[in-house]
């Protein structure tokens, strides 16, 4: 069995298609979680208006997306897991071919690709189907890229072991961005399918499509957190590790820069550069160009002119 979590907070506009197309899916033996995480609007009583059978809800305080996935990790029963957000919806055929990926090729994880999807979308090239396999390491090196493998957790399938004791950080923004290496590393073999088979919708209001927040910050934390760990856990990916907090830095403060209406610029311009003071700079210049090399040395000397500088020549936007 797979079950299916699906965290829910006022989104009584979405909600409805979302979980009639897990209902949907090809494949059957499903147990599927909603968790009301303290809607205040008709979210929960449309929740609750689900008969079929493998639909468990729960009502919960509000706590946030974390704490309400983490409350359907706590109820799963499957072997497998997967998570849909409850604004969003996924094709008929995508737990089933994700499961059959992940059989077929013996991964612990299996990715598939996804539809931004504005309401607009009607026709989409739908991939070859084809399965790339990778080992930890290079799957995780891809992840600490955001390469092939993103850290967004909702169009991936797991095993439930991976996962173990892993849990979301409670009160995080980019929370995808503590866990997903986590699950990443107590993984053998991580898989690749080539189909677009989640809908990933944007919708006014939502948390990526706001001006920008200090909240984004958060994901400099989480990667700063995970080269710590690295440093001692895999060596080997440490210097990759550091290159992607450092260049994040440097894109996190050049978006300050641009955008009107961000969240206390000079506090948030701060916070940024301490982090990048806590990178271990010789050892991310090994996993980068020459050329970004000299921009990571830059940054460290003037960060706001390089910002500047970088936003002018249009470099990393």
């Amino acid at each position: 069995m797979i079950s299916v979590i699906i965290p829910v907070y006022n989104t009584q506009d979405y909600i409805e298609k979302c979980v009639n197309s897990v209902l949907a899916q090809t494949y059957p033996d499903l147990q599927v979680i909603l968790v009301d995480d303290g809607s205040t609007d008709r979210s929960g009583i449309i929740c609750d208006s689900f008969t079929d059978g493998r639909v468990q809800v729960i009502h919960r305080k509000n706590g946030g997306l974390s704490a309400a996935r983490n409350t359907g990790l706590d109820h799963a029963t499957g072997e497998y897991l997967c998570f849909v957000d409850g604004d969003d919806f996924i094709e008929p055929d995508m737990i089933g071919t994700l499961y059959q990926a992940l059989i077929s090729s013996g991964a612990d994880i299996v990715q598939c690709g996804y539809i931004v999807d504005d309401g607009t979308v009607e026709r989409f090239d739908r991939g070859s189907g084809e399965i790339r396999v990778f080992d930890r390491n290079d799957a995780m090196l891809s992840l600490v890229r955001n390469d092939l493998f993103e850290q967004i957790v909702w169009n991936k399938i797991y095993k439930k072991e991976v996962l173990a004791d892993v849990r979301f950080h409670i009160g995080k923004f980019h929370e995808d961005e503590f866990f997903s290496w986590r699950v990443f590393y107590n993984s053998n073999k991580i898989a690749y399918v080539d189909v677009k088979a989640y809908h990933y919708v944007q919708r006014a209001g939502s948390i990526m499509g706001q001006k920008f927040s200090a909240k984004r910050l958060h994901a400099l934390e989480a990667m700063l957190e995970r080269t710590r760990e690295f440093k001692t856990l895999l060596p080997e990916l440490y210097p990759a590790s550091n290159a992607a907090l450092a260049e994040n830095c440097i894109y996190q403060y050049q978006c300050f820069q641009r955008f009107e209406g961000s969240d206390d610029d000079k506090a948030c311009r701060k916070k940024i550069v301490s982090y990048f003071r806590q990178i271990d700079l010789p050892a991310a210049c090994k996993a980068v160009s020459l050329k970004q090399s000299v921009w990571l040395h830059m940054f460290r000397a003037a960060p706001e002119l390089t910002a500047a500088v970088r936003n002018k020549l249009k470099v990393g936007l």
